[in-house]
């Protein structure tokens, strides 16, 4: 399942992507397991998603996309991101 980020809310809450994108976001969940999903964020332009090398998704038992696992995904987004520019 996905759902694109709020345009502003984006701006406001995320460090940019590596492909220079600062507003195009889209929240992802997707099952992994039978009681289990994992949450991230994704660049709606290039698809990168700074977490997926070092396993650093939100986990979740329902896989719910709301306000809280967006800002446990931003969080992961925001700390990943500047580790993979360098």
């Amino acid at each position: 399942m996905t759902k694109k980020l709020n345009n502003d809310a984006a701006k406001r809450n995320l460090k940019p992507c590596i492909c220079g994108n600062t507003d195009d976001f889209d929240l992802v969940s997707q099952q992994v397991c039978e009681n289990g999903c994992e949450i991230w964020i994704k660049c709606g332009k290039c698809g990168y998603d700074p977490a997926c090398k070092c396993g650093q998704h939100v986990e979740s038992v329902m896989g719910e996309l709301d306000i809280w696992t967006a800002a446990e995904a931003a969080d992961v987004w925001n700390a990943h991101i500047c580790t993979n520019n360098h």
